[in-house]
C-alpha cells in the first residue's frame, strides 16, 4: 500500500512537469511529450492505484481527482478520447465525494468539452450546468466564464442559435474583465462562426478578425492559423477568392510552424480552390 501510494504521488508530479512543459505556444511542448511517453506506464499505473481506491481512501481520491487536472494538456494530445473521458469522470466523481468543489467544477467542464468532442452535446449540457451553478454560487468568475463558453458551443451544436449567441456573448464580457485574452479569443471566433451559419458574413468577418487580432498580440501561436482558416470562411461567403486564398496561405504557414494536423484542412481547402503550397 505505502509502495503504490509513494508511487502515485510521484508521477504526478512527473505528470504535472510534462503538462507545463506542453503549454500550448512553448518552445518545449515536444520536451514535455516525449517526457510523458518516457514515464507514461508509470503515470498509468499510480492513476490505476488511485482510482482503485478513491471510493475508500481520501488521498486517493484526491490523486485521482488531481491526475487528468495535473495533465490536461498533455493528457488530451496522448491519451484517447474515450480513456481520457474515463479518467476525469472518475476523477469527477472523486472531487464530488471529497466535497472538493473547485476540482469538480474543473473536471465537469473538462469532460463536458470531451463529450462535445466525441459528437455527443448533449451529454455535456448537466456537467455545464452544475459547473455554471456552482462557478456563480462561488463567485468564481474564470470557472463561469469558461463554462459560458462551453455552454455556448453546446447550444450551437444542438440548434439553439440564440442561446449560444447570448452564452458566447456573456462568457465574452467576463474574459474581457477578467483580463483572458486566450477565453476572449475563443469566444470572439465562436460567436464569428454563429454569425457566418446565420448568414451574416460580413459580422463574422469581423469577429474573425478581432480574434486574429488578440491572438496575434499574446502570440498565441495555434490559435493563429484557427483565426486565419475561420476568415478564409468567411471572405469564400462574401466570394472574395483573393482574400480567402491569401488568408489559407498564411493559415497554412501558421499551422505548419506548430505542427498542427489541422495544417492539412487548410491545404484541402487551398487546392479546392486551385492552389497548391
Amino acid at each position: 500500500m505505502a509502495a503504490g501510494r509513494a508511487h502515485a504521488r510521484h508521477y504526478l508530479a512527473v505528470l504535472e512537469e510534462a503538462n507545463a512543459l506542453a503549454q500550448p505556444g512553448r518552445a518545449t511542448v515536444a520536451d514535455g511529450l516525449a517526457r510523458f511517453d518516457a514515464a507514461r506506464a508509470a503515470i498509468e499505473a499510480g492513476r490505476a492505484w488511485a482510482a482503485e481506491r478513491a471510493a475508500t481512501d481520501t488521498e486517493a481520491a484526491a490523486l485521482c481527482a488531481d491526475y487528468p487536472l495535473a495533465g490536461a494538456q498533455v493528457l488530451e494530445l496522448r491519451l484517447a478520447p474515450r480513456r481520457l473521458r474515463v479518467w476525469e469522470q472518475a476523477g469527477l466523481i472523486a472531487a464530488r465525494r471529497l466535497g472538493d468543489r473547485p476540482r469538480a467544477r474543473s473536471l465537469a467542464i473538462n469532460l463536458a468539452t470531451r463529450h462535445v468532442r466525441a459528437g455527443e452535446p448533449v451529454k455535456a449540457q448537466p456537467c455545464l450546468d452544475a459547473a455554471l451553478a456552482d462557478a456563480r454560487a462561488t463567485g468564481d468568475r474564470h470557472a463561469e466564464a469558461h463554462a459560458l463558453g462551453r455552454l455556448g458551443q453546446v447550444a450551437r451544436l444542438t440548434g439553439r442559435p440564440a442561446d449560444a449567441a447570448a452564452c458566447h456573448e456573456a462568457a465574452l464580457a467576463l474574459t474581457r474583465a477578467l483580463g483572458d485574452r486566450r477565453g476572449e479569443a475563443m469566444n470572439l471566433d465562436n460567436l464569428g462562426t454563429l454569425a457566418l451559419t446565420g448568414g451574416d458574413a460580413e459580422a463574422a468577418l469581423a469577429r474573425f478578425r478581432e480574434a486574429l487580432a488578440v491572438r496575434r498580440a499574446h502570440a498565441f501561436g495555434r490559435g493563429v492559423g484557427f483565426s486565419l482558416h475561420n476568415m478564409a470562411l468567411a471572405h469564400a461567403a462574401l466570394g472574395d477568392v483573393a482574400a480567402t486564398r491569401a488568408c489559407l496561405v498564411e493559415a497554412v504557414r501558421a499551422r505548419d510552424r506548430l505542427g498542427d494536423p489541422k495544417a492539412a484542412e487548410s491545404r484541402a481547402f487551398l487546392a479546392e480552390l486551385g492552389y497548391h503550397l
